[in-house]
């Protein structure tokens, strides 16, 4: 039963259906080892390259036996297996996170590391039905919005959690019932751990208050993903009608107060996800302190977990805090060069000689829709915010400054009619 339940979700799901290459974290736990027995009876239906990926994270002495017995596992099914050593607790201590959010986030980091370097369009977890309700627990009780009482995602991106709607009892039955071996984490029972306590003494009290516990959770959690769902549709939506630009996502204030009139935290959300891909160590005050900013009659910034908005003009931009211009320009006449992308053209008298990369200076000039004008007032006309134009680099030539960032090619530069030959400008990407 459990088995044609798996295998059905697994080939409901519109990637995996198409087959290719699945990339499995193994830790060796029940669930892992489950999660890829499934996998190995879908292979007999539709090809699939599997990998498995294990780390080892050096938190107690069963890892190295946990990484052997991951090995043996692989070499028995004859899958390739690909193992990777962190030290977790010298990491944790120096991000200064907790030992469990700092092994998720290397483990994470190693898979979509691993995926990328080898093509691989669906990276699976184990994450089962007490996992979710774990998940959900956790999050209620630091007062979390919809995003984190909905729970975990069933797919996103390239990851895909299909044991969702499975118990951790279901799961243990089927492989007690098929003589398949697995290891026994010792840190699930250890209360030092907030999820091992709310499995350990929550869920047991919750379970004996409603015996229909898990059955009543999946209606809930199906009900809350589909809530979710809708409301992260109609943000992305939204968030289609502008483009990304080189530094962030600018988002014009009156078009979003249009759409959204009083609610905006989930918007705020969706923006912060899509520019760095992850939704951690962002929290209701920083959402609110967003919204403040719609307040500010000048030009006003704020920043946190390596997000910077900023509210300039009539516009709210958010970009990553780390600003990190192109190291290079390259100015020749070749338009493919591996690693950089053409951002203008150039006639080729413009620059006869050496050019130079400089960020801009005061009483800076360049001759722009048919006068000399300052940089300053261009900025300014441009609505470019104050905050960013420190970072903007100009090439100049013997003749003049031709090319400036966010703003473009000087007149005398452009090619005309009269071009005989362009020269490309392409930065390092």
């Amino acid at each position: 039963m459990i088995k044609k339940k798996i295998l059905s979700i697994l080939k409901d799901d519109a990637v995996l259906s198409e087959g290719g290459k699945v990339l499995i974290g193994c830790s060796g736990g029940g669930d892992s080892i489950f999660l890829t027995e499934m996998l190995l009876q879908l292979r007999e239906e539709i090809p699939l390259e599997l990998l498995l990926v294990h780390l080892h994270h050096g938190l107690r002495k069963e890892a190295d036996e946990e990484e052997a017995f991951v090995r043996s596992y692989a070499q028995k099914r004859g899958l390739e297996l690909i193992v990777h050593r962190r030290d977790i607790t010298q990491l944790a201590e120096k991000s200064r996170r907790g030992i469990e959010e700092e092994g998720r986030i290397q483990r994470y980091e190693i898979f979509f590391e691993e995926a990328k370097k080898r093509e691989i369009d669906t990276i699976c977890t184990a994450h089962h039905l007490d996992d979710d309700m774990e998940t959900v627990l956790m999050n209620f009780a630091r007062g979390a919005g919809l995003h984190g009482v909905a729970g975990l995602q069933w797919r996103k991106g390239k990851l895909f959690r299909p044991l969702l709607s499975t118990t951790k009892e279901e799961i243990l039955t089927y492989l007690t019932s098929h003589g398949i071996a697995y290891c026994t984490d010792q840190s699930n029972f250890d209360s030092q751990y907030q999820r091992s306590r709310i499995r350990q003494e929550v869920l047991p009290v919750l379970e004996a208050l409603d015996p229909q516990l898990y059955q009543h959770w999946k209606v809930y959690l199906s009900n809350m993903k589909r809530v979710r769902r809708m409301v992260e549709d109609w943000v992305d939506g939204f968030l289609d009608r502008f483009s990304t630009t080189d530094y962030g996502l600018e988002i014009p204030i009156p078009s979003m107060l249009e759409y959204f009139p009083r609610e905006r935290a989930h918007l705020y959300m969706g923006i912060i996800d899509r520019l760095r891909g992850s939704r951690e160590d962002v929290y209701s005050y920083h959402l609110q302190a967003i919204d403040d900013l719609l307040e500010a009659r000048e030009e006003k910034w704020i920043s946190f977990s390596d997000v910077r908005v900023i509210k300039s003009y009539d516009r709210l931009i958010f970009l990553k805090d780390d600003i990190q211009k192109p190291t290079a320009y390259h100015v020749d006449a070749k338009k493919e060069e591996a690693g950089y992308r053409v951002v203008a053209v150039v006639d080729a008298k413009a620059v006869t000689h050496q050019y130079t990369l400089r960020h801009r200076k005061s009483g800076d000039v360049i001759q722009y829709n048919g006068c000399n004008r300052k940089l300053t007032r261009i900025f300014m006309d441009k609505k470019i915010p104050k905050f960013l134009r420190k970072y903007l680099r100009v090439l100049e030539s013997n003749q003049g400054i031709f090319f400036v960032e966010g703003v473009g090619v000087a007149d005398w530069a452009r090619p005309t009619a009269d071009t005989k030959d362009i020269l490309y400008i392409k930065e390092e990407q």
